[in-house]
C-alpha cells in the first residue's frame, strides 16, 4: 500500500491541467454574466455559497488528519497525507474570501435594514476584519501543522527543491529532533481543531445566519463546523477513490481503508442529522 504518485510527465499532467482551466474559465465567465445581468445579488449569493463549500473541504480535510495524528489512527495513513493536499486551497480560499468585500451591498441584506442595536456586531468593517483575522489564524496554524507532518513523512534522499531546503533548513534528521517536531506537530494539530471549531462557528454566523439577521440559534456555530468536517470527509472519499481506481498513479487503499472512513462518515452522518 502506498500513498505516493508516480512521477509524471508534462504531457500526461497536461490533459488535467487543461480540464481545471477550462472548468475555472466556465465558472468565471458565468460569475461574470450574472453580474451583468438583471439580478446580480443571484451571482454573489451563488459566489458566497461557493466559497463556503470549497473552503469547508479544504478546512475539513486537514482537520482529518489532525485527529487521526493526535488519536494516533494507524489506519488512516495514507488518507492522512492525501488529506494534508488539501491545504493547497487555504491561500485561494483566503484570496476568494476577500473578494466577498466587492459584493458586500448584494449579499448582506441587513445593510439596508434596522438592526435595532446589532449594528455593533452587523457592521462591515467589524465584520470584515474579525472573519480575515480568523482565517489567517486558522490557516496559519494549518500550515504550521502541515510544516512538520511533511518534515516527518519526507526522506532527504528523495526531496528535492525548495520545500526540501525549507523543511530542513532548521532541523536535522536526528531521534530529538524527531521527537520534537512530532511533539510540536500534535500542538499545532489540536490548536488547529480549537480554532477549526470556534473560527468556522464565527464565519457561520456572519456570513450564513446574518442572511436574517432577527433570526439566531445557538447551535448554528455546530451546525457549521460539524458540516464542514463532514463535506471534509466526503471530498477525502471521493478523491481518495478516484486515486485508487487510477492505475496510472501508485495510490492504492485496502478495503478496511475504505470501510474504517465509511464508518466515520456514517457516523458524521448521524450527527447532522441529529441537529435537525
Amino acid at each position: 500500500m502506498s500513498s505516493s504518485p508516480n512521477k509524471k510527465g508534462p504531457f500526461q499532467k497536461k490533459p488535467v491541467f487543461l480540464i481545471c482551466l477550462a472548468m475555472v474559465a466556465i465558472g468565471f465567465a458565468a460569475f461574470v454574466f450574472g453580474l451583468t445581468g438583471r439580478h446580480p445579488e443571484r451571482a454573489w449569493q451563488a459566489y458566497l455559497i461557493n466559497f463556503l463549500l470549497w473552503s469547508a473541504i479544504a478546512q475539513g480535510g486537514l482537520l482529518f488528519s489532525a485527529v487521526m495524528h493526535t488519536v494516533k489512527a494507524r489506519w488512516s495513513g495514507p488518507l492522512s497525507n492525501l488529506a494534508e493536499s488539501f491545504t493547497a486551497f487555504f491561500p485561494v480560499s483566503f484570496g476568494l474570501f476577500l473578494i466577498l468585500f466587492l459584493g458586500k451591498n448584494h449579499i448582506f441584506p441587513w445593510l439596508h435594514q434596522d438592526l435595532h442595536g446589532k449594528e455593533i456586531w452587523l457592521n462591515v468593517p467589524f465584520l470584515f476584519t474579525r472573519d480575515v483575522v480568523g482565517l489567517l489564524v486558522l490557516y496559519g496554524l494549518g500550515f504550521a501543522y502541515l510544516y512538520h507532518a511533511l518534515w516527518l513523512k519526507l526522506d532527504r534522499s528523495v526531496s528535492h527543491g525548495r520545500i526540501r531546503k525549507y523543511l530542513y533548513s532548521r532541523w536535522d534528521r536526528s531521534i530529538s529532533d524527531e521527537e520534537r517536531c512530532r511533539d510540536r506537530m500534535t500542538i499545532f494539530g489540536i490548536l488547529y481543531m480549537l480554532a477549526f471549531a470556534l473560527i468556522l462557528s464565527l464565519i457561520g454566523y456572519d456570513l450564513v445566519m446574518s442572511m436574517d439577521p432577527h433570526w439566531y440559534s445557538t447551535l448554528f456555530g455546530a451546525y457549521t463546523f460539524v458540516k464542514a468536517f463532514y463535506i471534509g470527509l466526503g471530498g477525502l472519499i471521493i478523491l481518495a477513490s478516484i486515486l485508487h481506481l487510477n492505475p496510472a498513479i501508485d495510490f492504492r487503499l485496502n478495503s478496511s481503508n475504505f470501510h474504517d472512513i465509511g464508518k466515520l462518515f456514517f457516523a458524521f452522518c448521524l450527527v447532522w442529522g441529529d441537529f435537525f
